[in-house]
């Protein structure tokens, strides 16, 4: 092993990064990631980077609480903002292999400001590390990298998954183009329709609020008063890094929490347009966050349906519009409010639909169960081979 300084084993190239404003941003919709800190926040038209590189976040409270990786490896076309730093490996380092070294290395002495944290690009140079040779370098992180392209081909198919689902719900209970009973597209063949509440829907089906097959359920427990008993535990942060839950002791779950039992659906009232919605799958009981909202369906059959409603761009959008706050960051929706969406309903179409999408939902959550093991092992692997 020999020792370095960050800068003398990386090339930088954040002399290449153009900021662009939201109102910019909106002008160049497109294909190519424009990251910021910590992650992409936009799609646009252009790129500036085309390669294998390393982001280092610039500034954040992330800086110091580490609650998410301090670096993002971005592989293809992308553009950065002038909130993440861009280094590349150098003929001394592998770029990958600095990846998983930099987001185990504690960098709170490089870091400069309390209220706004920041790592200026001098200090970012200063950060000192210790490498093998390259070669081996090379070989470990091949070895560890393995993980994260099984974790990201399964978040690829998580992804096509639920587009086709939402595209099926658009056809079925939008479109009303379900099958008829002759199997063929009930809109298109001349279906049957009627004008309830303004809308037109086909004969026989209804507008109703979903309360009237959900119930809202606000049974709690105090963790802490049973300090050895082992929880799973849906939180904020931890569903934000893994959409699962985490295993922790009472003693260290902070106040109240809300029961989660089996066919439950989680959809979070905090920031509703992020889409945190939490189907518990494998477990006879949990624990959740007051910030959640759980829901027990009131109906057999109907669990895949509501989570493909909870997840859609209509609901998030009618839950975000009616979300309020002191803070842009903080706004809240009312869940009495968010339990009165209203939706088409026939009751044989939503558990014919519920059967086709019942296996899809379920592999998806499989999916982020296996990835959130795969998660764990890769960390144990990091942790092992990199010092």
């Amino acid at each position: 092993m020999n020792n370095y300084t960050l800068g003398e084993v990386t090339n930088n190239y954040d002399n290449l990064r153009v900021p662009l404003s939201e109102n910019e941003r909106s002008k160049k919709q497109g294909e190519y990631r424009y990251y910021g800190a910590q992650e992409v926040i936009d799609y646009i038209d252009e790129y500036i980077y085309d390669g294998k590189y390393i982001l280092v976040a610039e500034d954040g409270n992330n800086l110091l609480s580490r609650n998410k990786p301090l670096c993002t490896l971005v592989e293809g076309k992308f553009w950065v903002n002038n909130h993440a730093h861009v280094i590349q490996g150098n003929e001394i380092a592998d770029t990958t292999y600095l990846y998983y070294l930099l987001n185990r290395i504690n960098i709170k002495g490089y870091v400069t400001g309390s209220a706004q944290p920041k790592l200026n690009q001098n200090n970012l140079n200063k950060i000192k590390i210790s490498l093998p040779k390259i070669e081996e370098q090379i070989e470990i992180a091949s070895k560890i990298e393995l993980f994260d392209k099984k974790i990201n081909n399964n978040l690829r198919i998580k992804e096509y998954l639920e587009e086709y689902m939402q595209l099926l719900y658009h056809e079925w209970f939008v479109d009303f183009n379900f099958p008829n009973e002759y199997g063929n597209r009930y809109s298109d063949n001349g279906g049957a329709f009627e004008t309830i509440g303004g809308k037109n829907i086909p004969v026989g089906w209804d507008i109703i609020p979903l309360n009237n097959i959900v119930e809202k359920k606000t049974d709690a427990i105090v963790p802490q008063e049973n300090p050895s008993e082992l929880y799973k535990y849906y939180s904020i942060p931890v569903y934000d890094e893994t959409k699962t839950y985490s295993e922790e002791t009472g003693e260290n779950i902070m106040s109240n929490k809300f029961l989660v039992e089996k066919d439950n659906l989680l959809i979070s009232k905090l920031n509703p347009w992020f889409k945190r919605v939490v189907y518990p799958i494998n477990i006879d009981s949990a624990i959740c966050s007051t910030e959640f909202v759980v829901l027990k369906p009131l109906k057999h059959n109907i669990l895949e349906y509501l989570y493909i409603i909870a997840t859609s761009d209509r609901f998030t959008n009618y839950c975000t519009n009616a979300s309020s706050g002191t803070s842009n960051s903080h706004k809240r929706v009312n869940p009495d409010y968010m339990i009165k969406y209203k939706i088409p309903y026939q009751k044989d179409i939503v558990e014919k639909f519920n059967g086709i999408v019942h296996p899809l939902v379920k592999k998806i959550h499989l999916l982020i169960a296996e990835n959130k093991y795969l998660g764990e092992t890769r960390d144990l692997l990091v942790r092992k081979l990199i010092k």
